[in-house]
């Protein structure tokens, strides 16, 4: 599926700065968002009425405009983790579930995150958790209490189900994020940070065993040839 024509595909993460706390946390949300408009438009609390989904959310949402009806949006931290105009909605599905992993926002991690899902890309024929009355429960009894300690590990009703839905592959190894990544990079010199993080990266994997010719001897012949190359003579 192709992105929406001429429009951004963000990835954003949202923060509650008012002194609100969720599991003893900052409350926060990440979700994908298609801008017409341009990433700083979406990025301004004061000309962008987007303020993210979710019943969890929601919630705060709610309390923070009854409680600062003429400045709520002032209170909520506007991050962009990812925008392009090249993404199509699968890419934007797989990075928006990567990020909600990667941020651990999802209300399981019990660090302030208000996800109840794992992402919008899920397999047919999976329920919204919502439905799931243990699930509802749960999320009801954070709501009213603010800190819930019996929904992590096999105590959470999604626990076996995370990969499933989520996966623990990097989105740049799908075909179609990568070609928009690389589309992007196009004409643009990477920094030295970014150079060093790659060289680190690769350190080793290539060296001794890991070698595509380990095990390989060379030949005299080998020595003589790669020699006359070096000097231009082959």
């Amino acid at each position: 599926m192709n992105c929406p024509s001429n429009m951004y595909g963000i990835i954003y993460k949202f923060t509650i700065i008012a002194k609100y706390k969720f599991d003893g946390h900052k409350p926060f949300y990440v979700g994908q968002h298609w801008e017409k408009r341009s990433v700083e438009h979406f990025s301004s609390s004061s000309v962008c009425n987007y303020d993210g989904s979710g019943k969890i959310w929601n919630n705060f949402i709610k309390r923070l405009k009854k409680e600062f009806p003429t400045c709520w949006r002032k209170l909520i931290k506007r991050e962009i983790l990812y925008a392009s105009k090249l993404v199509n909605q699968k890419g934007l599905d797989i990075l928006e579930e990567y990020y909600i992993k990667k941020t651990k926002s999802h209300y399981s991690y019990e660090v302030g995150g208000c996800n109840i899902l794992w992402g919008a890309s899920r397999k047919p024929g999976m329920l919204n958790p919502m439905k799931d009355p243990n699930v509802a429960k749960r999320v009801a009894y954070k709501l009213r209490n603010g800190s819930h300690h019996d929904v992590s590990g096999k105590n959470n009703p999604n626990f076996g189900n995370g990969k499933a839905i989520r996966g623990d592959k990097n989105p740049m190894k799908n075909p179609e994020v990568a070609k928009c990544n690389a589309e992007l990079r196009k004409g643009k010199k990477r920094t030295l940070e970014q150079r060093t993080k790659m060289s680190l990266s690769k350190k080793g994997k290539y060296t001794g065993k890991n070698a595509s010719n380990y095990g390989h001897r060379w030949t005299d012949e080998m020595k003589l040839k790669m020699s006359l190359k070096k000097r231009g003579l082959l």
